[in-house]
């Protein structure tokens, strides 16, 4: 929800007047990805990036959520 919210805010529309985010990426498998190991380890160092309603959308495993304008769109 934090990435509908924050681009929802950058284009100053209602969050539920975007596409559903599972049509760029699987929200629980993003979720997962960045979980701890199976010995509680946490992740480092991960990123996955995507586009998502005219932005890049780039997610760290710190939980940092980078949102970046598409050229043409």
């Amino acid at each position: 929800m934090r990435i509908i919210s924050r681009i929802a805010a950058q284009k100053n529309a209602d969050p539920t007047s975007l596409e559903p985010l599972y049509e760029a990426i699987d929200p629980g498998a993003l979720k997962e990805l960045f979980a701890p190991q199976f010995d509680g380890t946490t992740r480092t160092n991960g990123r996955v990036v995507f586009a998502y309603s005219g932005y890049q959308i780039t997610v760290t495993s710190d939980g940092d959520i980078q949102t970046t304008p598409l050229e043409n769109s």
